[in-house]
């Protein structure tokens, strides 16, 4: 041939984009998620507010849990009333001075589950102008007394009520406290209300209202 032709072989035209395309090969370096920043500091954020909610959610629930049973050990723990009983009938005497003497029938008993003894023993008189007067019962030893200065006392009267009384569970008892109060005869006639109060050693006191 004339010339000597040469067929000259022109690389292949590369399409923008294609494997030889300048740029980073086809699945070269490539990540999931590519284009979609990722915020990893707010999810930590996130998950540290959860971890907290969690823990103030589970320290709630305890620290209600730990009220209901110290609600539930004090009431089972308070002192509770072991005896009834009531005030059957009272009686009093005018004193020198704008004061009086009262003699009260008591009737109580133990329904408690243990022996009861008597600590103390006080009233109150509540007047009708709304005053209140307490007094503590006298001794059983001036019982006597009262009653050589007042014979109508001892008419109205039972045995003494003692303090130092022991009672067994379901025993009974009655007797009488004596009291006095600085108010007048007709003062104590129209009162509101006239009170004994028994205070064992152990156990909650019980008030008589009549």
């Amino acid at each position: 041939m004339e010339g000597n032709d040469r067929t000259h072989l022109e690389p292949a035209a590369t399409e923008p984009g294609g494997p030889g395309a300048t740029g980073q090969p086809s699945g070269a370096g490539a990540q999931p998620g590519d284009g979609e920043p990722v915020h990893i500091a707010e999810e930590l954020r996130d998950l540290e507010k959860d971890d907290k909610t969690k823990v103030f959610f589970v320290a709630g629930i305890v620290l209600v849990g730990i009220a209901i049973v110290v609600g539930i050990v004090a009431y089972l723990m308070r002192p509770q009333a072991k005896a009834t009983g009531a005030l059957e009938s009272a009686y009093a005497v005018a004193l020198p001075g704008d004061n009086v003497l009262v003699t009260i029938k008591v009737h109580f008993q133990n329904v408690g589950g243990k022996p009861l003894w008597i600590r103390n023993l006080k009233g109150k008189l509540a007047t009708s102008d709304g005053k209140e007067y307490q007094d503590d019962a006298a001794s059983a030893v001036d019982f006597e007394r009262y009653f050589q200065g007042y014979p109508d006392l001892r008419d109205s009267s039972l045995q003494p009520l003692k303090v130092e009384t022991m009672l067994r569970p379901g025993e009974q008892i009655r007797g009488s406290v004596i009291l006095g109060f600085p108010v007048t005869l007709d003062t104590y006639n129209s009162r509101k209300a006239l009170s004994v109060t028994i205070e064992p050693y152990d156990q909650a006191a019980i008030t008589l209202t009549k």
